[in-house]
């Protein structure tokens, strides 16, 4: 009897451990939500016969065109109604069915990271432009470029996305852009980390946004799916593009996403500090997709002077035009 009752005793015992969640689990509980916090959302652009719709967000052109679109843009220019719209008879604009969408995209190169988001940092462009025969939109020719910012991480890197070759095709293609991101983008720089450390020199890598990957088709935007990929793990920047957060593992188990894509450039995390310690709105941006809630408050000491701010440093997001 003793030594029925010291099992029984034991199983007990053995049970929450056999009980306990898993990682998908624990993400699952956490209940973040990709879609609550997608950086872009789309725009219908309107359009007027024999005129051409200019789109305007503060001092960037999104979008010239004669014909519909649909288009990509920032969720809070929608949100603040901040988008400017205006129509053209200018002839300059007559064979125009172009649109373009940044992004400022940061990755954790670790499964088990501490979330500085800093391990490669970059700001990447879509160009998308029509190709015109006899005045009529044939195709479109879309241009990926990237700026390399920063890299935070010793670990090899290659960086990548998904795509569709056509929006009608429902399989994905992906395209490794950079075998290694330390050789191909940071120039073979060396140095560990680049513009991470503030206690370190702060240099600008790239005043270019360099073109890395071009296709044409019939579609008027071409949606991305950014990804970095290490001897190990392949890690996806959070977005809802073909479903990707359906499909993809995006979100740790602590909730927090392994890449996550701006649409303003920010002053990222220093080396090993959580962005929940430098960025008190963090868990309020997860849950709101609100990139003013994250950005208005930060902690200086914990973010690296990336924007410049005063510091007497160079921007190291700008670019030339």
């Amino acid at each position: 009897m003793k030594i029925q009752l010291f099992i029984l005793l034991c199983v007990a015992a053995l049970l929450p451990v056999g009980c306990m969640d898993t990682p998908s689990d624990l993400a699952t509980q956490k209940a973040v939500k990709v879609s609550d916090f997608e950086s872009l959302t789309y725009y219908d652009v309107p359009v007027k016969a024999g005129l051409a719709t200019v789109v305007v967000l503060d001092q960037d052109t999104l979008a010239v065109t004669h014909v519909p679109m649909h288009l990509a843009v920032p969720r809070y220019a929608i949100d603040q109604n901040a988008l400017s719209v205006t129509y053209s008879q200018d002839a300059i604009y007559q064979n125009f069915a172009s649109s373009v969408y940044w992004q400022y995209i940061s990755f954790e190169d670790t499964r088990k990271g501490d979330y500085d988001y800093n391990d490669l940092v970059i700001h990447c462009r879509v160009d998308n432009r029509g190709i015109f025969e006899n005045g009529v939109v044939v195709a479109y020719k879309h241009t990926v470029s990237v700026q390399p910012v920063a890299l935070g991480g010793a670990m090899h890197l290659k960086l990548g996305m998904l795509y569709k070759e056509n929006a009608a095709m429902s399989s994905l293609s992906e395209a490794i852009l950079c075998q290694d991101v330390r050789r191909d983008i940071f120039q073979g720089n060396p140095i560990f980390p680049i513009n991470t450390d503030p206690t370190q020199p702060i240099k600008k890598v790239s005043s270019k946004l360099t073109p890395l990957f071009e296709i044409t088709n019939t579609d008027p935007q071409l949606q991305v799916v950014w990804f970095i990929e290490t001897s190990s793990n392949r890690l996806y920047a959070a977005t809802t593009n073909f479903g990707a957060d359906k499909s993809y593992d995006m979100i740790s188990p602590d909730g927090l996403p392994y890449g996550i894509s701006m649409t303003k450039k920010w002053d990222y995390p220093i080396e090993h500090c959580s962005i929940r310690e430098a960025y008190p709105g963090f868990d309020a941006w997860i849950a709101s997709g609100n990139e003013v809630i994250l950005l208005k408050n930060f902690v200086k000491a914990k973010v690296f002077p990336a924007m410049a701010n005063g510091s007497g440093n160079e921007d190291l997001w700008s670019w030339e035009r």
